[in-house]
C-alpha cells in the first residue's frame, strides 16, 4: 500500500509547479512507474490534478481554483442563499451588528425564530434577553461574504 506521507508530499510538490513522473520519482525516492501509477489513480479521483502529454512526456500539476470559479460552483449548487443565510443578510442590511442596533424579534416569523436559536448556538448571532438580535463578528463576515457571492 502507498504511504500517505508520499501522497501528501507528491500533492504538495504538484501545487508548486508541474512535474513529470520521473522528476517526482527522484524527489520521492520511488520508481517512476510507481509514481506514474499513483498519479493516474489520483488524477482519476481528484479533478484538480491535471495531466498533459507533451511528446513522450507527461506533465502533472494541481490546478488552482480561482475565487470566481469557486463562487460560480457554489451558486451552481445553491442558486439562492439558504434560509439561515437570508437571516444573516437581513440582519446585516438592517445594520444589526451590535447591541445598540439590534433588530427586534417581532420582525421574524415562526420558522425564522427557530433558525435564530440554531444560529445563536453556532455563534453567528446573539439573541438578547430584551427580545432583539444582532450579528456576531463571525455572523457579520459570513453575511458579507454571502452578499458578495449572491450579488455577482
Amino acid at each position: 500500500m502507498i504511504e500517505e506521507e508520499k501522497i501528501k508530499m507528491l500533492t504538495d510538490l504538484l501545487r508548486e509547479e508541474p512535474y513529470t513522473p520521473s522528476e517526482l520519482a527522484s524527489v520521492l525516492k520511488m520508481h517512476h512507474f510507481t509514481v506514474e501509477k499513483i498519479l493516474a489513480t489520483l488524477a482519476s479521483s481528484r479533478p484538480e490534478i491535471r495531466c498533459k502529454s507533451i511528446g513522450r512526456y507527461k506533465l502533472f500539476w494541481i490546478k488552482r481554483e480561482e475565487p470566481e470559479e469557486i463562487a460560480d460552483f457554489i451558486k451552481h449548487l445553491y442558486a439562492e442563499p439558504s434560509a439561515k443565510l437570508k437571516i444573516l443578510i437581513k440582519l446585516l442590511k438592517s445594520k444589526a451588528v451590535n447591541r445598540e442596533n439590534a433588530t427586534p424579534l417581532k420582525g421574524f416569523n415562526e420558522n425564522e425564530l427557530k433558525l435564530l436559536d440554531e444560529l445563536a448556538s453556532k455563534h453567528r448571532l446573539v439573541v438578547t434577553p430584551y427580545g432583539s438580535t444582532y450579528l456576531t463578528e463571525l455572523g457579520r463576515e459570513i453575511a458579507e461574504g454571502a452578499v458578495k457571492l449572491y450579488r455577482s
